[in-house]
């Protein structure tokens, strides 16, 4: 079950630190008694939890999803591993095992018509690739709306709040290539 390889991640990372529950909390903003739940398994973290999680410990979310290491690797549409958003209207997928020599990772996205999805501001220096694939998308980016159409491509900041919003009347699918400022082996060594 993904909650329980969510939270068997989660205290791996936290053990290798040598972090207690209270550190993670206030690294994280997430609650002890949330992140022992998730850590036991006993419950699965909403998508703004675990992006909360996974910038406090300048982790990629991805990280959460692997628990094995890996030479190359082929994904499929089929074998993307979901996300719970707690949103109906939106899937957030990720794609490929996170490996520590990274400094991206790769989401898959598919939003329902009048869907908004809120991303808060990702670590200093992160920027975002979105391959829109089907449908339209606007990115809500400070004061500005962009709009893309399939086949166009956008780079932006992420290290500010962003919305990413359906209001076109199909299905809207895209990829978001999350690039981050440094090797996250890198970031381990500062923390």
């Amino acid at each position: 079950m993904i909650n329980i390889t969510i939270g068997n991640q989660l205290k791996k990372y936290r053990e290798s630190r040598n972090y207690s529950l209270d550190e993670v909390a206030l690294l994280t903003n997430v609650s002890k008694p949330s992140l022992s739940n998730i850590e036991r398994g006993t419950t699965s973290p909403s998508i703004s939890t675990l992006w909360k999680i996974s910038k406090g410990l300048s982790l990629p979310i991805a990280y959460f999803f692997s628990e094995k290491e890996v030479n190359y690797e082929i994904a499929t549409m089929e074998s993307l591993v979901e996300i719970v958003s707690g949103d109906d209207l939106i899937k957030t997928y990720t794609a490929f095992t996170w490996d520590p020599s990274d400094n991206f990772e790769v989401l898959f996205l598919e939003l329902l018509p009048g869907a908004k999805r809120e991303s808060k501001a990702h670590s200093d220096g992160t920027k975002e690739i979105i391959i829109l694939m089907e449908g339209e998308l606007t990115l809500k980016i400070q004061n500005d709306n962009i709009n893309l159409l399939p086949k166009q491509l956008l780079r932006f900041n992420a290290d500010s709040d962003h919305q990413y919003i359906n209001a076109g009347e199909g299905e809207c699918k895209f990829a978001s290539i999350m690039i981050y400022p440094y090797k996250i082996d890198k970031i381990r060594e500062t923390l």
